[in-house]
């Protein structure tokens, strides 16, 4: 049973029963000269690299502000606490006879007004750092607009002219 001069002339003998598959392991050559093996492989590369740097992208915008402010308030405390401990170190050097909870009292008011300054600077940055963001968003979709040859309305809603005129 042959089909297109491929195949057995008869199956007697040979143990099967002379059916003829196409071979699917084979990669064929398309009219470009190159293989549809090849072609797939390097289409999915490509695909999976832009899908990486897709996921690097959305990695890098998605940061969680509630583990930053965690970690800031944590950096914050270790300072705090230094300071705690080189005024007690200092307390300890002058062994002044004196009363030890008035001289801890003074230094819990130095450690506390220490802990508002350092809270009120963090705060600030906090605040320089969204201003930042916020222009930053705002450049991108300036340049956005820009290379699609968008023209923004400054009327439209949501603007902060019309917002003004209410």
């Amino acid at each position: 049973m042959s089909y297109n001069g491929i195949g057995l002339p008869t199956p007697r003998g040979t143990g099967t029963n002379g059916y003829i598959q196409r071979n699917l392991a084979n990669v064929y050559k398309s009219k470009s000269g190159k293989s549809e093996g090849k072609q797939f492989a390097e289409r999915r590369r490509i695909l999976q690299q832009k899908k990486q740097a897709e996921l690097r992208k959305k990695k890098a915008e998605f940061v969680d502000t509630e583990l930053l402010e965690h970690e800031e308030k944590r950096r914050l405390e270790v300072k705090v606490m230094e300071y705690r401990d080189y005024l007690e170190d200092q307390l300890e050097e002058e062994e002044e006879e004196g009363n030890e909870d008035e001289k801890m009292r003074e230094i819990d008011a130095k450690v506390e007004k220490y802990r508002e300054k350092l809270i009120a600077r963090a705060e600030k940055r906090g605040n320089d750092e969204l201003e930042r963001r916020k222009k930053a968003e705002e450049r991108a979709e300036k340049l956005k607009h820009a290379s699609y040859g968008i023209k923004v309305d400054p009327f439209s809603k949501g603007s902060p002219e019309s917002d003004s005129e209410k």
